[in-house]
């Protein structure tokens, strides 16, 4: 092969060399002492460094041009340092994909006059995949973590959380968790590492509309800590089991939508006390994989907003309510307080409440406003047995709701569909 040939076929391996004479004799006069982005280049140096492929004859193949299709792109870096009151954020690049470093430079403070995080970065968020916090971020505003990852979508792990300080807000100030990781496809964080103590947390839409099949809130307590879990896992298409432990919550005041959409679910254990709620509106709307509701736990007895709390559950065939009452119905400003609460709930065959909360749910019907305020219909013939004597009963709703035959409000049936 003739010198002209061998280098008009490799023109790209001179400048390479220029590059690397340059580099190996300026290089020490230009070396970045920033440990994050020192770690970042040594792994992609490793990745270029790889010996160029060789072709049958033993010369160098040719290299594939930048506008060739079969060309993998270089994972490059492309660091950025910003603040967020006093503390330092870099970003590193590979890929397309980004992992945030915050307070880079030590501890640091966030004032309660400070934005959250990321609070202009919509665009910026669509490509980070993970987050640590290196050092102690001391917080002075409860609301400064709400919103703080959502709409990453590719975003799945946190770490660090164990950095952040709560100690500058007053002790009955909610911590703010509000929509923290909405939108996101969250896989882990170390929430057992929070200095939580015994501060109250807001959890509204925390985890709504995320991409995660499986998420571990043991280690928030959300029981304990809770003061508002509205929403909160809202339109998660993927969620496919959750577990709400045993405690006793008097702070919580509405279970509105927290499962709202969740169209993967197929199991609810709730343990979970909630006395001084009064609205369970949209609870488990549209949570068709579901085939049973067991919310006896709940026991709350002035609710007034049910409308659309189990509609839609097309698989659901039981529906354990137990000592739940529905006494604020009456007096909610809501014209449609009820409606449509059991509607398109095709397989309920076994409901069980107690005679108050039937007779209730019977008085707020409207042929208009709320036609499905009850479950079934008119018709529909219900059974009830009593298992100390197995007498069996049969009527509609409205038979089982008579004051007269049944006087006993507190009593709790469990009816059975008598075509069942």
């Amino acid at each position: 092969m003739s010198l002209r040939t061998l280098i008009r076929k490799h023109s790209w391996v001179l400048p390479l060399c220029v590059v690397l004479i340059v580099s190996t004799v300026a290089g020490p006069a230009y070396a970045d002492t920033n440990p994050l982005r020192t770690i970042a280049t040594d792994q992609i140096s490793q990745e270029q460094s790889a010996p160029a492929p060789q072709a049958e004859d033993g010369e160098l193949s040719e290299t594939p041009s930048s506008g060739d299709s079969t060309n993998i792109s270089s994972p490059y870096i492309d660091s950025t340092t910003k603040s967020w009151g006093t503390c330092k954020w870099d970003t590193y690049d590979t890929y397309g994909s980004r992992h945030i470093f915050i307070a880079t430079e030590g501890p640091c403070t966030v004032p309660a006059n400070e934005h959250t995080f990321l609070y202009f970065n919509y665009y910026f968020k669509k490509t980070l995949l993970k987050a640590t916090i290196v050092n102690k971020v001391t917080l002075e505003g409860a609301h400064l973590l709400d919103w703080m990852f959502a709409d990453a979508s590719e975003f799945t792990q946190v770490e660090g959380l164990g950095n952040l300080d709560f100690s500058k807000i007053p002790l009955e100030e909610p911590i703010g968790f509000i929509g923290m990781f909405a939108g996101t496809s969250l896989e882990s964080a170390d929430f057992d590492k929070l200095n939580l103590k015994k501060r109250k947390i807001d959890a509204r839409y925390m985890f709504a509309q995320t991409r995660s099949p499986k998420i571990d809130i043991s280690w928030l307590k959300l029981e304990q800590r809770a003061v508002d879990i509205t929403c909160l896992f809202a339109g998660n298409k993927f969620l496919k089991s959750m577990e709400i432990r045993s405690a006793i919550n008097t702070d919580i005041k509405s279970l509105e939508s927290i499962f709202s959409g969740c169209e993967s679910l197929e199991s609810v254990r709730w343990d979970l006390t909630t006395p001084e709620v009064t609205s369970i509106a949209g609870m488990f709307q549209g949570c068709k994989n579901l085939k049973i509701i067991d919310i006896s736990s709940v026991k709350a007895k002035h609710i007034a907003r049910i409308q659309q709390a189990f509609s839609g559950c097309y698989r659901v065939h039981s529906l354990y309510l137990g000592n739940i009452g529905f006494d604020g119905l009456e007096l909610a400003p809501y014209e449609f307080c009820a409606a449509d609460a059991f509607k398109r709930m095709y397989d309920l065959n076994v409901v069980q409440m107690s005679r108050n909360a039937m007779t209730k749910l019977l008085s707020v019907y409207d042929p208009v406003k709320s036609q499905h305020s009850f479950p079934g219909d008119f018709t529909t013939i219900w059974k009830k047995i009593d298992l100390r004597t197995m007498h069996e009963e049969r009527g509609t709703w409205t038979y089982f709701s008579d004051v007269n035959k049944f006087p006993k409000g507190d009593e709790i049936f469990k009816l059975k569909m008598a075509n069942y």
